[in-house]
């Protein structure tokens, strides 16, 4: 059970749970295979000059995977039928937890990479709620439609 799920009202049910992209982790990783490849292949008298400069690459690569991994893995948005939830961090702990009739505003913003690679961060504006970005969502329009869906459906049904 998720920390979202223990917090479900009772009768409130999932309708969808964002899938999170690994693709934050492949420049740090990239670097951190570059910087170890420079430390621990020999690369003959000449260039041995590099080992420094690979050193730096490395550690550089394993600062900037870890905070990425962490935020991969503490990372999760879910739909419910009353509300939205999001929760991020390992450390200090950032949460929304936004219900449906309150949500203003939900956009998609995309890197270049992000249209490449199908992912983007969800931009939640909501009454109470000031520009909440949720980043690395996959199909981040297919979860905005889902969101706006629920709450217009919620909202034709009479729900308070």
């Amino acid at each position: 059970m998720t920390n979202v799920e223990s917090t479900l009202s009772p009768g409130e049910n999932i309708i969808a749970r964002a899938k999170l992209s690994a693709s934050a982790l492949i420049i740090p990783l990239i670097v951190t295979i570059v910087g170890a490849v420079g430390l621990f292949v020999d690369l003959g008298p000449s260039l041995n000059q590099v080992k420094p400069l690979a050193l730096l690459l490395f550690i550089v690569g394993v600062l900037t995977t870890l905070p990425a991994l962490a935020n991969l893995f503490s990372t999760q948005l879910v739909l419910t039928d009353q509300r939205l939830v999001a929760e991020s961090g390992l450390i200090r702990a950032n949460k929304l937890d936004l219900r449906l009739d309150k949500l203003d505003r939900i956009e998609v913003k995309r890197p270049l990479l992000g249209k490449v690679l199908n992912y983007g961060t969800l931009v939640v504006t909501g009454r109470g709620v000031n520009r909440k970005p949720i980043p690395l969502i996959v199909s981040p329009d297919e979860m905005r439609l889902q969101i706006r869906a629920q709450r217009d459906n919620r909202g034709s049904n009479g729900a308070a």
